[in-house]
């Protein structure tokens, strides 16, 4: 999966890439030029920089990817004036949504805590199968399937062939090809269970 995540150099932003990264996503670090790069030392990422009150280089650097995770804010309160605050929330926030949109980008998510809550649910009730009812870029997908014990298996039926594509590819660099079927088409037609 290609990521792009915003304020990459803050607190969260880098906490997302290193995340991803670790997770084997290519990530695109959208920072301001003046950005210290020093929380994000030794991870591979391409680095776009922006602003993200700069609406137009904030849709360029969404281009391509797959997900958007907006982390970016203003955190020296100190001296600047609330409007400048409120802009970085607020319009950031609505550049960041309208980037996400003209890229393709479907307005769903799973965030890492959810993730991680599905794999903790799949493990406490002891799943050897897992049926998932669409795929998207695969994220939620390998947390299941990183919750399976050795012989378990997991479909995941997905209806569009782009997120489909995206999602057995995700899934083939996390390692878990062998576990996961990725099956593409309506999910009450192709639903194994019928």
């Amino acid at each position: 999966m290609k990521a792009l995540v915003t304020g990459a150099t803050g607190l969260l932003g880098a906490h997302i890439v290193r995340a991803l990264v670790e997770e084997g996503h290519s990530v695109r670090a959208f920072t301001r030029a003046s950005s210290d790069l020093s929380g994000l030392e030794g991870l591979p990422f391409e680095r776009i920089i922006g602003d993200v009150l700069d609406a137009e280089s904030l849709r360029r650097a969404a281009n391509g990817c797959e997900v958007l995770f907006h982390a970016a804010t203003s955190f020296t309160y100190w001296g600047e004036r609330l409007d400048d605050l409120e802009a970085t929330a607020v319009e950031g926030t609505r550049h960041a949504l309208d980037a996400a949109a003209a890229a393709g980008l479907p307005a769903i998510s799973v965030s890492p805590a959810q993730g991680k809550l599905l794999h903790l649910l799949a493990r406490v009730q002891g799943a050897r199968n897992i049926l998932e009812i669409g795929t998207l870029g695969g994220y939620s997908t390998i947390w299941l399937a990183r919750a399976l014990p050795a012989g378990g298996h997991l479909i995941s039926l997905e209806l569009d062939p782009k997120h489909a594509e995206v999602a057995s590819s995700n899934v083939a660099r996390a390692g878990l090809a062998d576990r996961v079927e990725i099956r593409l088409g309506r999910a009450w037609i192709r639903c194994p269970f019928q």
